[in-house]
Order: C-alpha cells, then structure tokens, then sequence
C-alpha cells in the first residue's frame, strides 16, 4: 500500500507540473507571439540588408550622391 501511496503521490506531482509547464508555455506563447514576429522581421531586414552588401549594393545605385 505505501508504494501505490508513493506512486500516486509522485504521478499527481508530475501531472501538475506538467500542467502548470504547460500553461506557462501557453502564456509565454500569447505574450511572445509579437515579440516572435518582431524579432522575425528584423532578422529579415538584416538579411537583405547582408544580401545588398555582399552583391554591391545595386538598390542604391538610383542614389546620385553615391554615383
């Protein structure tokens, strides 16, 4: 009987963590989701930003003070 005590105990601790992981994770989801989107769009523009480097920069070309 102590050892079913012992299990039920710890299945129940584990459920509830889990849960209580898994609502936060919810939260932080819904909190970060414009964060997530933020982050994303920057990393884009610093990508074509890299890519407009590395191939010389031909948007620019249209400037008259760089020409």
């Amino acid at each position: 009987m102590l050892i079913l005590g012992v299990i039920l105990i710890v299945t129940g601790v584990l459920g509830l963590a889990i849960l209580i992981i898994f609502f936060d994770l919810i939260i932080i989801l819904k909190t970060s989701w414009y964060n997530l989107k933020q982050l994303f769009k920057s990393w884009i523009r610093w990508l074509s930003h890299f890519v407009n480097r590395r191939s010389g920069g031909r948007r620019h070309v249209s400037n008259p003070c760089i020409k």
